[in-house]
């Protein structure tokens, strides 16, 4: 026969696993909502986080790039090809490992998309926002040298399309002007995806910081973010990974 004090444990331990799962849904709760307002808007600490982890990873996709730049590889033989890739954009993943930025026998960096809560769900371009891109189909002004073929395009990682008070942190960790409180706004063909190891660079004919008066202020900026008007209708992030 059990004894009313093993009964009487028993249920006190129940107690306490009840308790602290109620705590801990309680806090999680409470944190969710510290990271958005009232309206159900993300926080301004919470933009700011997200700003920061998009600018922080295209640093680090753009330091691997210069190691195996640095280690030889050539520029032409860098690939982006990731696992999980299902457009395959970038070509196969595994085909060249020592070229690969996201192989851990080349760059070895850990593919991730961008952040989910920063992207704008309600855009149709969301599907595409399940990505980074990686491509060389544009021009800035002021960063290496402009010309009008392929010899000159950048090769630039951009992300969209972003919630609009994202695209509003990113320029003022990186120093620019949101005109009126809000990103600039213009015509700025800058994303593509480079179609992999051996391919040639591309050049759409676009050079941000010339062919929009609206986005002017981003001549020589090597990151920033403004709501493209041209194709995507979206608010896009872009840092440049190789100047030329």
């Amino acid at each position: 026969m059990i004894s009313n004090d093993r009964r009487s444990e028993s249920g006190n331990a129940l107690f306490y696993i009840l308790t602290a799962i109620i705590l801990l849904a309680a806090v999680s709760y409470a944190v969710s909502r510290s990271n958005r307002d009232i309206s159900g808007n993300l926080s301004e600490d919470r933009t700011r986080m997200l700003a920061t982890e998009i600018i922080d990873y295209t640093d680090t996709v753009k330091q691997a790039w210069a190691k195996l730049r640095l280690s030889g590889v050539a520029i032409e033989s860098l690939s982006f090809a990731h696992p999980n890739d299902i457009m395959n954009n970038y070509g196969p993943y595994g085909a060249h490992p020592a070229s690969e930025i996201f192989n851990p026998a080349g760059g070895g960096v850990i593919f991730k998309p961008p952040p989910a809560d920063a992207l704008d769900e309600s855009s149709p371009q969301f599907a595409m926002g399940q990505d980074y891109w990686y491509g060389t189909d544009s021009q800035i002004l002021d960063v290496g040298t402009t010309c009008g073929s392929n010899a000159c395009s950048d090769m630039l990682v951009t992300a969209f399309p972003l919630k609009q008070s994202v695209c509003i942190q990113i320029n003022k960790l990186v120093g620019i002007d949101n005109p009126g409180g809000l990103p600039p706004e213009g015509s700025g063909l800058i994303y593509g995806a480079h179609g992999g190891f051996g391919t040639g660079w591309g050049y759409s004919g676009y050079v941000l910081g010339v062919d929009d008066p609206a986005l002017d202020m981003f001549a020589g900026k090597l990151t920033g973010c403004f709501k493209e008007t041209y194709s995507t209708n979206s608010y896009t992030f872009y840092q440049v990974l190789q100047a030329r």
